[in-house]
């Protein structure tokens, strides 16, 4: 029999190696190099777009396009004015921008630019008022207030309601400059709105309303509000682009005056949009 006095001694492991040993395996992969993935395009990243309503979708039609030739770029594109994107781009807070209206040469001094095309500001009424087409003169008259009834144009009777862009809209510059020369006298009584997004809840509001909203895809296809005519042209893509359609203006890019300033993907988009494939997407030949 065991003796029961006898000492059972405790199994002896050696920790103090295992330890070691398990400090080093850790030692040995943080010190491995990682296995190489190849060289790091030196454009991706996301990219700040500031524009003028007009150009939005011709900026957004660019950038998805770019983004499929180059999936690493991503963009971030707000609609925050022609005046605010040109000081953005000179701020160096946007690295891209818009512009929906003729630059002046102070500005084209100040930033690098290129022609977009041209984009249009066009007539808006409710979807419920048949009027067929305007005259210049008609469209001044009743901003003005000289025409306040829409039986004194054709339409039935019904008090017009006015509803103006604020002044440094691209949308309402290029308004005033072809419907009062330049020199705005507005009804007294109008009612402001300062964005497409307003303008279009209060033409949907008012059956008897009307105000301007820039030539868009969107605007153009609306089944809520009619974008009219005027002296017979209809306002679309197809007459701003020959055109016909008188109340347009010039669509810009802006970026960094310095060709060296700028972000190796600002430098390349500037590049596309020069290139034949981005000159087709804007219309060109």
């Amino acid at each position: 029999m065991m003796d029961t006095k006898q000492q059972i001694r405790p199994l002896h492991v050696p920790w103090r190696g295992i330890l070691q040993m398990a400090v080093a395996a850790l030692v040995a992969v943080s010190c491995a190099a990682p296995a190489s993935s190849g060289p790091v395009d030196p454009m991706v990243g996301r990219y700040r777009v500031s524009g003028g309503g007009g150009t939005i979708p011709v900026l957004t039609t660019l950038t998805a396009r770019f983004s499929e030739l180059h999936p690493g770029v991503l963009w971030d594109i707000e609609n925050v004015g022609s005046d605010a994107a040109i000081a953005s781009v000179k701020s160096a807070e946007a690295d891209f921008g818009g512009v929906s209206r003729e630059m002046t040469a102070a500005e084209k001094q100040a930033v690098g630019f290129l022609p977009l095309g041209l984009s249009g500001t066009a007539i808006a009424v409710n979807v419920a008022n048949p009027i067929a087409s305007l005259t210049r003169e008609q469209i001044r008259a009743i901003f003005a207030g000289e025409i306040k009834d829409w039986s004194q144009v054709g339409a039935p009777a019904g008090e017009i309601k006015t509803f103006v862009r604020e002044p440094a809209a691209a949308t309402r510059q290029i308004f005033d400059e072809y419907i009062f020369g330049g020199k705005a006298a507005y009804r007294s009584d109008y009612t402001p709105v300062d964005s497409a997004d307003q303008t279009t809840k209060a033409i949907t509001s008012f059956k008897d309303s009307i105000s301007m909203l820039t030539i868009t895809d969107a605007t153009l296809k609306s089944t809520s509000y009619r974008l009219v005519p005027i002296a017979g042209v209809p306002p679309s893509l197809e007459t701003l682009q020959n055109g016909t359609y008188p109340m347009r203006r010039p669509l810009y890019a802006v970026f960094n005056a310095s060709r060296e300033k700028l972000k190796p993907a600002i430098g390349a988009f500037v590049d596309f949009i020069k290139s034949p494939e981005g000159q087709k997407l804007l219309g060109g030949k």
